[in-house]
């Protein structure tokens, strides 16, 4: 099965059956083969946040630049454009504080967490020119970039989107795979550094619509309601930690599951509303169907 237990140790499977461990709070054993992004992304960062929040702070599922001391974040739900509009502003001159994850105080400051930005397919449809940075002068990785994009696109097509037969499954998940690759590319290579800590001045919550035409943008005055919003983006984003590891850690280590401090997730939000409460924030509302320069073009203004 997926989850297990001895007399120490609770053990997780990652994609590839290979196991962690979880013996405490600050404690995880795991195989040398173990994949490291799902070790990162659904093991190691959700206790990060558990050790964090007692101590006011918390990890935000955000975009976040930094210039003059002052801190913009954008926090999404994945595809939506807050890498896209990292890399806009890396390359007008922001200093890097995050592309994945942002560190946020209750004292509404910013801090980086600068792992290398990952640059996803639909990231080079929105900024053509990134191909180029990313391949670096190599031949082979430029054209396996532009082999790429055209199953990227081929996803989006209906009768491929929603597949009616089981050999449109089949080719469908084929697509996936071979179509959502990532190249992880470090700031300098836009431009830029990695920032300092600083205040957050900005936050931006950013939707896809694709019935507008045009970009729409609406500062929010309950912060209460934001605060939620921007909590429960980062529990979306760590859902197979919350929603089922840490469950199954109930049930197969009540004591365990107890000693990690699993009832301070409660005190995250309020977190995440003492930092929107000394910041501007804004719901910004992005057309799908509209190129992501003209969408930046009408929002710079904002920023």
């Amino acid at each position: 099965g997926r989850y297990g237990k001895d007399s120490q140790y609770f053990y997780v499977r990652d994609p590839y059956s290979r196991l962690a461990g979880i013996a405490s709070k600050s404690k995880v054993v795991v195989d040398s083969r173990t994949e490291a992004g799902w070790l990162l992304k659904d093991i190691v960062e959700p206790f990060m946040l558990l050790h964090m929040i007692p101590k006011g702070y918390a990890l935000l599922h955000a975009s976040a630049v930094e210039k003059d001391n002052k801190a913009i974040i954008f926090t999404a739900l994945p595809q939506t454009g807050k890498t896209n509009f990292l890399i806009a502003l890396l390359q007008r001159g922001y200093s890097y504080v995050s592309d994945e994850m942002v560190i946020v105080s209750a004292e509404g400051m910013a801090y980086p967490y600068p792992r290398p930005l990952s640059i996803y397919p639909y990231n080079f449809q929105a900024n053509p020119g990134l191909i180029d940075i990313v391949a670096k002068k190599s031949f082979v990785k430029k054209q396996k970039i532009k082999a790429i994009l055209p199953l990227y696109a081929l996803q989006n097509i209906s009768f491929v989107k929603h597949p009616t037969s089981l050999a449109m499954r089949v080719f469908q998940m084929f697509l996936r795979k071979a179509a959502f690759q990532y190249f992880p590319i470090a700031p300098e290579q836009l431009g830029s550094k990695v920032g300092n800590a600083a205040p957050i001045e900005k936050i931006f919550l950013l939707f896809a619509d694709n019935s507008l035409q045009e970009p729409t943008i609406q500062e929010i005055q309950d912060k209460s309601v934001f605060a939620k919003q921007l909590w429960a983006n980062i529990i979306a984003e760590k859902n197979h930690f919350f929603a089922e590891t840490l469950f199954a850690l109930q049930v197969g280590f009540p004591e365990k599951a107890a000693a990690l401090g699993s009832e301070a997730l409660n005190a995250g939000e309020d977190i995440m509303e003492k930092a929107s409460n000394k910041a501007s924030c804004f719901e910004l509302t992005i057309p799908q169907k509209v190129a992501f320069q003209d969408v930046f073009q009408r929002c710079q203004k904002f920023l």
